[in-house]
């Protein structure tokens, strides 16, 4: 197998892998089945620093998988998803002390509005 096939088939995998951990999300945010008229918050990153910022061992790459997965197993119930992109600046001067901007970050990915 040459160099590009063995990258080709490593990027499949590794959406495929990405697939699964959407699927996974979903199913652990319990969202119902009829999403009509509700809105997803989903956040992503400006930045790979901003991304591990926030999720030390996550790369950004695998974070803009993961939502494009989650992003299209959700438009097929009508979910109207609002990417919310945050950087360490939305922190209080960009200190890793700030709880409330991280946790507000985690559970953005799980807020579903009406």
């Amino acid at each position: 197998m040459t160099s590009l096939a063995t990258a080709r088939q490593s990027a499949g995998v590794s959406y495929q892998r990405a697939k699964n951990a959407g699927a996974e999300w979903i199913v652990a945010a319990k969202l119902p089945l009829d999403l009509r008229g509700h809105v997803l918050d989903l956040v992503t990153f400006a930045t790979e620093e901003d991304c591990r910022f926030f999720y030390p061992r996550r790369a950004l790459i695998w974070q803009q998988m993961v939502n494009t997965a989650i992003k299209k197993q959700l438009s097929r119930r009508a979910l109207k998803i609002n990417s919310i992109v945050i950087t360490r600046e939305h922190t209080r001067g960009g200190s890793p002390a700030a709880p409330t901007v991280r946790s507000c970050a985690a559970n953005s990915q799980t807020a579903v509005n009406d």
